[in-house]
């Protein structure tokens, strides 16, 4: 946390968001935690990703593949996936970005990058627009380089294989894999409401992909009362949107 410049505000921040959304699974298991439905909900009410990253974020950070999110895990999670979290290489907090990345492609979670999985992370770092047979083409051209292309046949990828071709700098452009659109880490609320029209700092900010920065820091509740009704209530279009995708699942 101290390499990703995450502090007590931050914590406070992240567990005040987990606490909106959590529930307990059980008299018998009081844990507090985050269910899929739940952390889709909260996703989609701070804007976070697009809801068709819903469920890679919630199984990449479920690192105890419990169906099940503790605040220790979500909080590693956020972290990060947070905009601003530095993505060193040879660095704890590269190593521990580079297993989120990993688990986050890897969609069938049997703890190998398929072919197909390859070709989605290949083509999110090359940050291109690709169709189809042009995406398949760069993935194999790259698997040929890292050696994993062999008479015609894509050998996979372990998390520990992904990890090293990272700190080797054999892939480059995963720094701005795994990362939200938006801060779980600042209180975006403060100064800034989309409903009164009013400015000011939005909190956190983008890498890579997602663009530029800034920040208002800090944890605690809404500042004003306009404010309050942004941070509580999801708009129609965000309701919507949640709602569709639940459908297409």
């Amino acid at each position: 946390f101290e390499e990703a410049k995450v502090e007590a505000k931050e914590e406070d921040e992240a567990r005040r968001k987990f606490s909106r959304f959590c529930s307990k699974m059980s008299v018998e298991d009081p844990i507090d935690c985050l269910t899929l439905d739940a952390f889709c909900r909260l996703m989609q009410h701070y804007e976070c990703t697009s809801a068709h990253n819903f469920e890679a974020y919630f199984h990449a950070i479920d690192r105890d593949k419990d169906d099940r999110l503790i605040f220790t895990e979500f909080f590693l999670g956020v972290c990060a996936a947070d905009p601003s979290t530095t993505h060193i290489l040879n660095s704890f907090t590269g190593h521990e970005r580079s297993k989120f990345i990993f688990d986050f492609y890897d969609t069938d979670r049997n703890c190998v990058l398929d072919f197909e999985e390859f070709t989605r992370l290949n083509t999110d770092c090359l940050q291109t627009e690709l169709d189809k047979h042009a995406a398949r083409q760069e993935a194999i051209d790259k698997a040929r380089e890292l050696g994993i292309w062999n008479d015609g046949q894509f050998a996979g990828i372990t998390r520990s294989q992904f990890y090293n071709f990272i700190q080797n700098e054999k892939m480059r452009g995963t720094s701005r894999l795994f990362r939200f659109q938006k801060t779980l880490l600042k209180d975006r609320t403060k100064g800034h409401s989309r409903r009164t029209g009013s400015t000011g700092g939005t909190g956190g900010g983008t890498v890579g992909v997602a663009g530029g920065a800034g920040g208002t820091g800090g944890g605690g509740g809404p500042a004003t009362a306009a404010d309050a009704v942004y941070d509580e209530c999801p708009s129609d279009h965000e309701s919507l949107e949640w709602h569709a995708h639940l459908l297409d699942i």
